[in-house]
């Protein structure tokens, strides 16, 4: 069996352990002698920073795009979540228009997977991406309580995926 398969659903669960589990004694001990251990005794460290938000991105969105493809009621029960009403979008083009809910998925799946995005001190997200002639062609912001409700929802789609 491929294993892929299993990374938005364990991305997902992992997405929904580790905040409960942040906070505890045991493991906020584990964070202290961890920054000790790297010279940074007096950094805070919260498993619930920007980067695990990105690597629910790559967990829920870039790697199940082929998934998402090949499988048309994922991909319309996906669609149906209306994602895109959660974003500010900023500059699309005719297609977007077109088909805003799998155009949100690729763009947003494209400036994931290129790196193009940016994160404000506030946690604000803004995605970026290009055509081929490196044109801009999607912008979008999206707050971090909206950007978690999005993959939320994705990861409760990819909950019902047979492995």
């Amino acid at each position: 069996m491929d294993s892929r398969r299993q990374i938005p659903l364990t991305g997902f669960l992992n997405g929904c352990i580790l905040p409960k589990i942040d906070d505890l004694p045991e493991v906020r001990a584990v964070y202290a002698e961890t920054m000790r251990t790297l010279g940074k005794p007096s950094f805070e460290y919260s498993m619930m920073n920007v980067a695990h938000a990105v690597s629910m991105l790559y967990c829920l969105v870039v790697v199940p795009w082929e998934l998402l493809l090949s499988d048309v009621d994922l991909l319309d029960s996906v669609k149906a979540e209306s994602l895109s009403k959660r974003f500010e979008i900023i500059v699309s083009d005719a297609s977007f228009r077109e088909d805003p809910e799998f155009q949100l998925l690729r763009h947003l799946r494209n400036a994931v997977s290129h790196a193009r995005f940016e994160i404000s001190d506030n946690r604000q997200f803004e995605f970026s991406d290009r055509d081929k002639k490196n044109e801009l062609v999607w912008r979008a912001k999206i707050e971090w309580d909206d950007l978690l409700s999005v993959l939320t929802k994705l990861g409760h789609h990819f909950g019902q995926v047979e492995l």
